[in-house]
């Protein structure tokens, strides 16, 4: 009789460890199936490849596009034109760059990113966006303008003792590219994202949160033109402030 009763209780004790075995074990399930979430998030943010101080349409024009959350503006920028692979890296200048869509980029000498090229069918030294010194082309490329801010340019020059005009060196450097120092020595490719009134420290790996506006425009004279404060040097080779022109 007092064997049966033991065989009874150690019988409940084993149940009663084998139901919470399975509690424990359903509880975890939810909890494992939740750290294993590998969903990723996407973020919507609208991007563009400008030309403004050139007078001209933007290579690519504002739309929107969805990145992963935690993209830089240069993922963005890789994928402005519908691109969804990268080409192979290509030598420009002695330097070896990477190029998806439009653009063509690589690590400076700061440890950030920068792109210093676009693709730009047709440009070239015969068919310019402006003459001499800012002055009207009538190339099929151009806006048969003269440089919007040759004034402010001038004004420029003046008050950092320069001779006017001195900045412009008048050439474009590689043909079907729009590239950092064409036509003029302070000319490249200038990041706004926001309201476009301030450059990112990080420039084109600053990470994106969703609504952003990345804009890539190029400038004639170091963001001075496309609303961005910068730098000139003045005659003795000082690098100066200088205030957007607008």
């Amino acid at each position: 009789m007092e064997k049966s009763t033991m065989s009874k209780r150690m019988k409940k004790r084993v149940v009663a460890v084998l139901t919470g075995g399975v509690m424990v074990i359903s509880m975890c399930v939810p909890a494992f199936a939740t750290e294993g979430d590998t969903t990723t998030k996407n973020i919507t943010v609208t991007v563009a490849i400008e030309r403004s101080s050139l007078g001209v349409n933007p290579i690519v024009a504002p739309h929107t596009v969805e990145v992963p959350e935690g993209s830089t503006a240069l993922d963005a920028l890789k994928i402005a034109d519908g691109s969804t692979t990268a080409d192979d890296d290509v030598t420009i200048g002695g330097k070896t760059y990477h190029h998806q869509g439009k653009i063509y980029w690589a690590k400076s000498q700061y440890g950030i990113n920068y792109i210093p090229y676009v693709d730009d069918t047709g440009h070239s030294n015969n068919n310019k966006y402006f003459a001499e010194d800012g002055t009207v082309s009538f190339d099929d490329i151009a806006s048969n303008l003269p440089y919007m801010n040759l004034d402010n340019l001038n004004a420029t020059e003046k008050s950092l003792k320069l001779v006017t005009n001195s900045t412009w060196n008048n050439k474009v450097n590689y043909t079907n590219l729009l590239s950092e120092l064409d036509y003029n020595n302070y000319s490249g490719w200038m990041l706004k994202i926001g309201d476009g009134k301030e450059a990112p420290y990080n420039g084109v790996d600053t990470v994106l949160t969703d609504k952003d506006v990345v804009v890539l425009d190029f400038s004639m004279m170091m963001g001075l033109d496309v609303g961005l404060n910068g730098y000139m040097q003045d005659s003795t080779g000082q690098w100066v402030f200088q205030k957007a022109w607008n």
